[in-house]
């Protein structure tokens, strides 16, 4: 999410914080249901490189976090991204 991805900005400005951001890797037909406007990726670097700039467009400077994604799903029935397995 937005809050998320600003949290993990702002607490890696500082070079003593080591910040990993986890982000939900979704199947194509659950990115198109919940992506806007078209949005879609076919690996999750490439979804890495969109969230990077993303995030450097808004604040001004490269994030300096950690990406990983985990296996995640759309539940509709409670409107959330669940992960498939476990995160550890």
């Amino acid at each position: 999410t937005a809050t998320a991805t600003a949290t993990a900005t702002s607490s890696s400005s500082s070079p003593k914080r080591k910040v990993t951001l986890l982000v939900p890797w979704l199947s194509a037909s659950d990115q198109e249901r919940i992506y806007p406007n078209g949005l879609r990726f076919e690996t999750p670097d490439e979804q890495e490189a969109y969230v990077r700039s993303w995030v450097a467009n808004r604040v001004g400077f490269e994030p300096q976090f950690k990406l990983r994604f985990y296996a995640g799903r759309y539940a509709p029935d409670y409107g959330s991204i669940l992960p498939v397995g476990d995160l550890a």
